[in-house]
C-alpha cells in the first residue's frame, strides 16, 4: 500500500492521520496564529503618555521604546538626532508606520512623534 493512500485510509476507518495536526481549542489556534505579543501593561521608561487623539498602536509604542535620541538642536532650525538620522519636524522616521518627528520641547527634555492615525507619543531625552 503506497504512503500516500495509508492516511487516507486511516482516516475513513476513524483514525487520525499521521501527518493530521493535532486538535486545538480556538484560542490556541488564534493566539498562534496572531504573531509576537508585546506585553506594554508595564511602564516604558522615558514614555510619556500624552494627550492623544488616537490610542496609539502596540507596533508604534514599541518603536518609540527602541528609538535612541542622541543629540538636540533646539531653535529657529530645530533638529534632533534620532536612530543616527538627524531629522526635523515633520521628517518621516518609519514609512512603514507612518511615524513622524512632530515636535521638540526642550524645556520639558521630550520629543513628540505622531504616526499616520494621529495618535501621540513622547519620549525624554
Amino acid at each position: 500500500m503506497s504512503r500516500a493512500i495509508a492516511p487516507a485510509k486511516a482516516e475513513a476507518e476513524g483514525g487520525v492521520a499521521a501527518d493530521a495536526p493535532a486538535p486545538t481549542s480556538k484560542r490556541a489556534r488564534a493566539a498562534r496564529e496572531s504573531g509576537p505579543i508585546y506585553d506594554v501593561s508595564q511602564v516604558i521608561p522615558g514614555r510619556l503618555s500624552l494627550p492623544s487623539p488616537v490610542e496609539p498602536s502596540v507596533a508604534f509604542i514599541v518603536w518609540v521604546d527602541r528609538t535612541r535620541i542622541a543629540g538636540t538642536r533646539a531653535g529657529t532650525s530645530t533638529k534632533v538626532l534620532i536612530n543616527d538620522l538627524n531629522v526635523q519636524p515633520g521628517d518621516l522616521l518609519d514609512h512603514s508606520l507612518g511615524i513622524v518627528f512632530d515636535s521638540l520641547d526642550a524645556e520639558a527634555s521630550v520629543v513628540r512623534f505622531r504616526d499616520r492615525n494621529g495618535a501621540i507619543i513622547g519620549k525624554r531625552f
